[in-house]
């Protein structure tokens, strides 16, 4: 049915039967594939099986995740935190492989082409058969953590790792909280949001300096692309990059009417490889929401508050000629504000469902924050590849003002409302609403 609806949004919008049929023919596949990768699961494991560790490990509270990919499929080992596993290792692993009882973590895995969990087997390396290129990322990495847990102390340490390596395995469950109330969680996540945004601002930085908007776009895309590698290419910052090439790619080279074709097609390429990303994967969702909403909804927002603006403030203090003057002096605080407007607006209720909270200041912490992740992320890899003091003081300050902000918005009173049970119908007619005011508006400009 999704599918379907979205086709015929396609058809509805962009006019276009080529594509409609395109569309169609990827849905068809997709179809298939999700009936294979849904009921095609191996339904019992040996006790035993050899397998390779196929990820990074990762630690969690007092256990090690580790990704074993096998000739079934993949499992999910829960083993002791400082047991000795990397990428690339061959092991035997002998005990009870489970399905996941709990139906959403199981969807979850399931998309990841994970099927099983095994708590604390029995394990034995018997070599280790990772590709060259993977072992000397992971291994760069390595490097880069020392050096990063070396130069930059706590607090601002644990928010470093997590733009830089996306790693989160530190952050306590109060602060999770804080990001979600604030709305900056996607500021410390390899996800859609995270690279979308700053793929954006990376875009506007480099115009702001004076430089074409191809070359602007080329740079953009390679330091989005570098990014990736660096934190080991998971499968959510390959999509999430794909995703961000395709907004850049469509500012660059792109008419404004052949840039949500692209994105179509982007998205409709990812779902036939792995259909069950639109259903199960929040993070994919929020790309292309994301990405569709800067580019439904950038140039009316910026427009609206460098041409159209007559909000003021009470008091007069600050009024709305001199706010106009304000943005049309200062064209990249325009576009910054107008992309993550444009963004927040097309993921909010995506959140409301999936959090049962509205952020009633992340635009504010946004733009007080967004505009430092250009400046951050550069000294964050310089630091993580020197670990010289002389990058790492400035990333201190500047994650400290970032932390500060996250701890004002949160302590504010009324930061977050909270609504319980929003249905997916309400979201739905929600998008519905929104679609129609956004085609009313094409209409009438």
């Amino acid at each position: 049915m999704v599918g379907l609806f979205l086709t015929l949004f396609t058809y509805i919008f962009l006019k276009n039967r080529l594509l409609v049929v395109f569309c169609l023919l990827f849905f068809i596949i997709g179809a298939f594939s999700f009936h294979h990768a849904f009921y095609s699961i191996p339904s019992k494991i040996e006790s035993s099986v050899y397998g390779k560790v196929a990820e990074e490990p990762s630690v969690r509270g007092d256990f090690q995740r580790i990704i074993l990919e096998h000739e079934k499929g993949r499992a999910l080992l829960y083993v002791d935190r400082y047991a000795d596993y990397k990428y690339g290792d061959f092991l035997k692993v002998k005990g009870e492989f489970n399905e996941p009882e709990i139906e959403d973590y199981a969807n979850y895995l399931r998309k990841e082409g994970v099927y099983h969990t095994s708590f604390y087997p029995e394990i034995e390396k018997k070599g280790n058969k990772g590709s060259f290129f993977l072992k000397t990322i992971f291994s760069l990495k390595e490097k880069a953590r020392e050096n990063i847990r070396k130069s930059v102390p706590v607090p601002q340490v644990f928010f470093l790792e997590a733009m830089i390596l996306g790693e989160r395995d530190s952050f306590t469950e109060k602060f999770g909280e804080k990001l979600s109330i604030s709305g900056t969680r996607h500021i410390t996540a390899i996800s859609g949001m995270h690279i979308v945004i700053i793929s954006g601002i990376l875009f506007f930085f480099f115009l702001f300096m004076g430089i074409k908007k191809k070359w602007a776009g080329i740079l953009s895309l390679f330091f989005m692309i570098l990014f990736i590698v660096f934190v080991g290419a998971p499968a959510s910052a390959v999509r999430a990059g794909i995703m961000g090439g395709a907004l850049l790619l469509s500012y660059t080279a792109y008419r404004q009417t052949n840039s949500f074709r692209l994105v179509v097609v982007a998205a409709a390429v990812m779902l036939a490889f792995n259909p069950l990303l639109l259903h199960y994967d929040l993070g994919f969702q929020m790309s292309f929401l994301a990405v569709f909403g800067i580019l439904t909804l950038h140039n009316p927002i910026k427009n609206k508050i460098t041409t159209f603006l007559e909000v003021s403030s009470p008091i007069s203090l600050w009024p709305a000629e001199k706010t106009r003057l304000f943005f049309r002096k200062n064209g990249w605080i325009a576009d910054l504000v107008a992309v993550t407007l444009s963004a927040q607006i097309f993921v909010f209720p995506l959140v409301l469902y999936n959090f049962g909270h509205i952020s009633l200041f992340s635009v504010p912490a946004n733009v007080l924050i967004v505009p430092l992740l250009p400046f951050i992320i550069p000294l964050g890899f310089l630091t993580a590849i020197t670990g010289f003091v002389g990058f790492a003081f400035p990333v201190y300050l500047l994650l400290s003002f970032v932390l500060f902000v996250i701890d004002t918005v949160y302590l504010l009173p009324f930061s977050a409302v909270h609504i319980g049970g929003v249905s997916s119908f309400l979201v739905f007619l929600f998008y519905v609403w929104l679609f129609y005011k956004i085609s009313s508006f094409k209409k009438s400009g």
